[in-house]
């Protein structure tokens, strides 16, 4: 038995289906006590009967895992931070219907290119959703809202991973794939579809770690010298190097020879 994050998931609701599956648990239902033993180790193997008396964080933790996230934490972090994000566009909705021109001006500020919005125009005074989150992907930096959407519906460790990689924390990097290499490449919250740009199928360059550790030099974000081994270490832990071509593209397009080098003894298809 296993479930998908809602598309607009809302963590309280979670909580609530734990206290139930909990309540459900010691009252012996068999679909309760089989999420237990299919899911959490230490009822792995067991009788259904042995889960009656499980603990509350046992049931976190057994439907975080049908979930497909390795904690109940991991999957309350992940779930409150798409819920802020969706607030954010609503908020930023309401902000600009509020305000005066000057005000609606400084608020499309982080806007990268105007010619990307959907529904706004000139002199408009209300934001519609999909332009409300252009604007807050522009301000995090992401050039199109699928390609932020992206990145926070990432598992919360690849996340982690990306965020060590972009600093240059060689450290953090190795402690991180120490504990969980999966991370090497990119993976999504279950149910999520990554589109890098509406109808053109691919992985977002930006939520592949390996692409990442070109782009840190470029944005010079990492000034460490340390690309190279970072690089090395995501091959070493199972990073695709061939995902969609984009690790080797991102090498040479900023410069990155020390990756390039890491790519090739990794075994990148160089002709693809």
């Amino acid at each position: 038995m296993s479930f998908s994050i809602p598309f607009h998931p809302n963590y309280e609701q979670l909580r609530k289906q734990a206290k139930d599956l909990h309540k459900a648990c010691g009252k012996g239902d068999s679909s309760a006590l089989g999420l237990l033993v299919e899911h959490h180790p230490k009822y792995s193997g067991t009788s259904p009967d042995d889960a009656v008396d499980a603990s509350l964080s046992d049931v976190q933790l057994a439907l975080a895992r049908a979930y497909q996230f390795s904690s109940w934490p991991q999957l309350q972090r992940s779930v409150q931070e798409i819920e802020s994000v969706e607030a954010r566009v609503d908020d930023l909705s309401k902000q600009f219907a509020g305000a005066d021109t000057a005000g609606r001006q400084r608020l499309l500020e982080p806007v990268h290119d105007r010619k990307r919005f959907v529904d706004y125009s000139d002199g408009d005074t209300e934001l519609s959703a999909p332009d409300a989150r252009l604007v807050i992907a522009n301000s995090e930096g992401y050039a199109l809202w699928s390609k932020y959407e992206s990145y926070v519906r990432l598992d919360p460790v690849v996340r982690d991973l990306i965020v060590a990689i972009r600093e240059g924390e060689h450290d953090t990097v190795r402690s991180i794939l120490a504990k969980t290499p999966e991370v090497a490449n990119p993976r999504w919250v279950a149910g999520f579809e990554p589109n890098w740009a509406g109808d053109s199928p691919g992985t977002p360059n930006d939520s592949i770690p390996l692409f990442d550790v070109s782009e840190a030099v470029f944005n010079g974000t990492n000034r460490k010298g340390n690309e190279g081994e970072i690089a090395a270490d995501l091959l070493a832990a199972g990073a695709d190097p061939n995902l969609d071509g984009q690790p080797l593209e991102g090498a040479v397009s900023f410069n990155c020879p020390r990756v390039v080098e890491s790519l090739i003894a990794g075994g990148v298809d160089s002709e693809a």
